[in-house]
């Protein structure tokens, strides 16, 4: 079969080329002339003459350029303010006032015990600070005898000192034999307590009103615990 495939296109080729031959001959033959000279064949025409024509482009406009012009900035406005300077105050004079040097806090002396005088007792300045100390009085003076119980002893009626007899004394025999009169000496012996308010005392030593009004301002008194009197 392929054979036979070669062979068909082997024949269409040639024949292709034998056609091809007969043209080219016929073409020749058309050129020569009758008595086999060759013809002059005339040029061909020559082409029209042609125009150059040149087309200068035309002028473009010079680009423009956009340039905006923006105004100078315009100064603000200037208000005129005036500034008055503010009054000044009076100048002021600073006057420094100390206080006057206080004398230096006496301390008072605080007699040793057994206190021995009625005077050291009467003329503290802070009797209060002598609440609780123990008294050893010699020859000491009754000044007046209010109860019985009760009596001031004293060098004189403005220093003397309020005296209470300790219950002790005050109880049993020793109530008869006790008896303290105006203008006695004695020797005693004790200890210094705070005076109550004259309704206290009233009423705890059965006193009367005008003697416990009295004791009004008083800060302390004598609870003796021991009376010996002296024979004058």
């Amino acid at each position: 079969m392929t054979r036979n495939n070669n062979f068909v296109a082997t024949r269409m080729w040639l024949s292709r080329a034998t056609v091809l031959a007969l043209l080219a001959g016929s073409v020749a033959a058309c050129q020569r002339s009758p008595d086999n000279r060759d013809v002059a064949v005339p040029p061909p025409p020559p082409p029209p003459s042609t125009r150059t024509v040149v087309i200068t482009p035309a002028p473009q406009p010079a680009p423009t350029r956009t340039v905006v012009i923006t105004p100078p900035p315009q100064p603000a406005p200037t208000r005129t303010v005036v500034i008055s300077p503010a009054p000044q105050p009076a100048p002021t004079r600073t006057v420094v006032i100390s206080p006057a040097p206080q004398p230096a806090p006496t301390t008072a002396a605080v007699p040793r015990e057994p206190i021995s005088d009625v005077v050291a007792i009467t003329a503290a300045p802070n009797q209060q600070l002598l609440a609780g100390k123990r008294v050893q009085f010699t020859n000491v003076k009754v000044g007046s005898v209010v109860g019985d119980r009760t009596f001031w002893v004293g060098p004189n009626n403005t220093q003397q000192l309020f005296v209470v007899l300790s219950p002790p004394l005050d109880e049993g025999s020793a109530e008869d034999r006790i008896v303290v009169r105006e203008g006695q000496t004695l020797d005693l012996t004790g200890v210094l307590k705070v005076m109550p308010n004259p309704q206290q005392a009233q009423k705890q030593w059965d006193l009367s009103d005008a003697e416990a009004q009295e004791l009004n301002g008083e800060a302390l008194y004598l609870e003796t615990e021991d009376i010996r009197f002296k024979q004058g």
